[in-house]
């Protein structure tokens, strides 16, 4: 009963936020887009795609396997082509709801590494949060957040997370269904976020 983007994002497995231009604001481009190419090659453990965006020219490859170390899912870096200077990937999310819920349908809870870690619970929150958790693994990233480092060259003062991200990790239980997962983010954890939605949270 969502909008038609945010419906999109719930069904799609892979969705870029992308750039156009100088534009600060991203628009979003996922598995329902119009003209979106997918090639799908099975494999012995898994599968390969090759998506490709025509409209941005914005292409790249989506490995996906399960072995003794669990599900795999890899976008590697050199399969990224970004052939229109005026497109550029902001974010991509890869499987942004394995393990989702409606609310009180589940009993169990979602691993956050906040600090040393916390637990949000899958139960009804009757609108406490209206906010998802979001936060950057290990911290800010000077080297793009120009108001943080702008604000440390003027020598102003400024506020820090209270709980900094410390381990790329993230996960989910539902323990009604003894159904679980944990997420180790194991390449381009430097440059990435922890999102979790809590029941209510809006996006």
């Amino acid at each position: 009963k969502s909008n038609e983007k945010w419906s999109n994002f719930v069904s799609s497995g892979v969705v870029v936020e992308y750039l156009v231009g100088t534009n600060i604001v991203y628009s979003q481009a996922d598995m329902n887009s119009p003209k979106v190419s997918k090639k799908i090659t099975s494999q012995v453990d898994g599968f390969d795609a090759a998506i490709s965006f025509d409209d941005f020219r914005i292409s790249f490859d989506l490995r996906v396997k399960i072995n003794e170390q669990g599900l795999q899912v890899e976008v590697p870096e050199s399969s990224i082509k970004e052939l229109d200077p005026q497109y550029k990937i902001g974010n991509m999310y890869l499987y942004p709801f394995l393990g989702y819920s409606k609310i009180d349908e589940e009993a169990g809870y979602m691993l956050i590494p906040d600090g040393s870690g916390a637990l949000i619970a899958l139960e009804d929150h009757h609108g406490q949060f209206n906010q998802p958790y979001s936060e950057p693994v290990y911290g800010t990233n000077y080297g793009i957040d120009d108001p943080y480092v702008l604000s440390l060259k003027n020598n102003q003062v400024t506020t820090s997370q209270p709980n900094m991200v410390t381990a790329p990790i993230f996960g989910m239980i539902h323990e009604d269904k003894k159904f679980g997962f944990i997420g180790i983010i194991q390449e381009g954890d430097y440059n990435a976020r922890i999102e979790a939605y809590p029941n209510g949270a809006i996006r």
